[in-house]
């Protein structure tokens, strides 16, 4: 049975939604699908000693690969900005992975956070929301790659619009299944937890590798759009193969899951 390790976006979120929705249909072909979540205060599982909340997200994400290693390569799969630490994994294990899997990733960040204030400012402006359409367009127009005070209020003006998720989405039969996922307290939205990764993140080092890279991308993905991030996947990971998913967003993984499932099942 093949096994895949799957690491999700965020940061903030977990991968309980992939564990209930995509494990029972991945093992039905015979694909042994294990789910990594962040460490987070929600699940008890955080480092209260934590100085850096980014190099302890990598270093539990290592672990969790370790620990799943048995002697065959196994194959890693990255959700967003999950794809990050996969290419991370990668640079550092290249000779227990076999295939990188990449679904919707998210490597230019700060350009992804330029295109949800984008998304969000104008969701506000068509919805009266003029005073939070002012400010996040101030927002904007003072976006430093740092995520400083100003980048912090754009995300607490994005993430208090109600309709915010929406955008991520174009299935939106799978977006409330994804949802509905979140309901448990402990596999709830970690805001903090969002807040203190980003705030201590860093770019990662990644070296081009001739690993055999299959990237899943939504057709109508806003947030990390293919011409955004092209460019550095055809850099880094050049034995590659594009998928281009018509009824997609940010989650093709969970939008289109029986036809994800297929092509991961050509490719390894």
């Amino acid at each position: 049975m093949q096994k895949i390790l799957f690491y999700h976006g965020g940061p903030g979120l977990n991968s309980n939604a992939e564990r209930n929705l995509l494990t029972p249909l991945y093992k039905s072909k015979q694909i042994d699908l294990h789910t990594w979540d962040e460490p987070s205060s929600l699940r008890g599982t955080l480092n209260i000693d934590s100085t850096n909340r980014f190099e302890d997200l990598l270093l539990d994400a290592e672990a969790f690969l370790l620990r799943h290693y048995e002697g065959k390569p196994l194959h890693l799969m990255g959700s967003s900005m999950g794809a990050q630490i996969v290419a991370w994994l990668q640079q550092r294990h290249a000779d227990k992975i076999a295939t990188l899997i990449f679904s919707a990733p998210c490597f230019n960040i700060n350009q992804a956070d330029h295109n949800v204030f984008t998304i969000v400012a104008n969701d506000y402006k068509e919805n009266n929301g003029i005073e939070s359409f002012e400010h996040l367009h101030s927002v904007i127009e003072q976006l430093s790659d740092r995520f400083d005070d100003n980048k912090c209020s754009g995300w607490e003006l994005a993430l208090a619009n109600p309709r915010f998720l929406d955008y991520y989405w174009t299935n939106k039969s799978a977006q409330e299944n994804y949802l509905a996922n979140f309901a448990p307290q402990e596999y709830g939205l970690d805001i903090q937890g969002f807040f203190a990764v980003r705030k201590s993140m860093y770019n990662l080092t990644i070296a081009p590798v001739q690993m055999k890279t299959i990237i899943l991308y939504g057709a109508n993905d806003k947030v990390a759009p293919m011409k955004d991030e092209n460019p550095f996947l055809q850099d880094k990971f050049s034995n590659n193969k594009p998928y281009k998913m018509e009824h997609s967003s940010h989650y093709p993984h969970i939008e289109e899951a029986e036809k994800v499932l297929s092509i991961i099942m050509d490719n390894i």
